[in-house]
């Protein structure tokens, strides 16, 4: 079988299938934006924020999960209340479940989607496009240097809270190895995920430029700024503008501010510079992570 060949296995006419997805980045704000379109009255999320289907996955195995992967969107013919499981994290990094509900109406033209953060790195967008040729890509990215100090302290509390696998050197000896790992060709543990370029171009060599979009987080920090992004996005997706200004205002997945450490910054600015060169040549964005969390820039916009 043709690893990216469409497989009848792999076809739904029941389910409303994801039209777009947000695939990234971790720590980006994939939380927020999709709490935000979710507010759209033609928009119906899935019920679970971060599926995974696509994530590390093979073709029998995309096979096999692919109804568990359907009932997850809803039905084309219901009518009525949908709820989707969410689980927030409060500025204070305490955890929150709670139920977002939606009401499906008749003849009402509707588009669902997903938000895996870890799709941009960890799946093949030659499978993703198997499933689902004709959708629409989004991607939001953030500072690679903050991403990753902001990965590290994710992980740093996965250890406090008694999960194995996360015990974790000082900040700047863990920047250091995974440096190291990367210039012998060793697996990263995280450092690779700050250069979105490298999975950009593999995302836009399948569905091409037009059915790619990608954005700066920081965008969002600012409510005006952030409603003329969402009016951006809304257009790429060819859905009717909505005011998102009132939803703007609640942080979602809110990370504690990051401490600017010197170091650990320049060795990290000094190492995703290339990456960072090559993303606002191709992309138009930029970062400035010297300053402040929000100091990026969308060109063009």
């Amino acid at each position: 079988m043709n690893e990216f060949s469409v497989d009848h296995a792999l076809v739904n006419k029941d389910r409303l299938l994801p039209s777009f997805l947000i695939i990234g980045g971790i720590k980006c704000g994939t939380s927020s934006l999709y709490r935000y379109l979710s507010e759209h009255p033609n928009v119906l999320p899935s019920m679970e924020k971060e599926p995974g289907y696509f994530s590390h996955a093979s073709l029998p195995k995309l096979i096999a999960n692919f109804d568990k992967y359907c009932s997850l969107f809803p039905e084309r013919s219901h009518e009525g209340a949908i709820k989707t499981n969410w689980v927030d994290l409060a500025a204070n990094q305490t955890f929150s479940e709670s139920s977002l509900s939606f009401i499906k109406k008749a003849n009402t033209h509707y588009i669902s989607f997903e938000a895996t953060a870890n799709t941009y790195f960890s799946a093949k967008p030659g499978l993703v496009k198997t499933v689902l040729p004709n959708a629409k890509i989004i991607m939001l990215v953030r500072d690679p240097a903050l991403r990753f100090i902001s990965h590290y302290r994710m992980f740093k509390r996965f250890n406090r809270e008694g999960r194995e696998g996360f015990d974790m050197p000082p900040l700047l000896a863990f920047v250091n190895q995974e440096i190291r790992a990367f210039k012998e060709k060793k697996s990263t543990r995280i450092l690779h995920q700050g250069r979105y370029i490298d999975y950009l171009r593999r995302w836009r060599a399948v569905y091409g430029s037009e059915r790619l979009l990608v954005l700066p987080t920081g965008i969002f920090e600012n409510p005006l700024i952030g409603n003329n992004a969402l009016a951006q996005i809304t257009d790429f997706l060819d859905l009717p503008r909505h005011d998102f200004s009132s939803h703007l205002k609640v942080k979602h997945n809110q990370a504690q501010k990051i401490p600017m450490n010197e170091r650990v910054l320049e060795r990290l600015n000094h190492f995703y510079k290339r990456s960072n060169q090559q993303l606002n040549s191709e992309f138009g964005i930029s970062f400035d992570s010297k300053y402040d969390e929000t100091a990026s820039s969308m060109r063009g916009a």
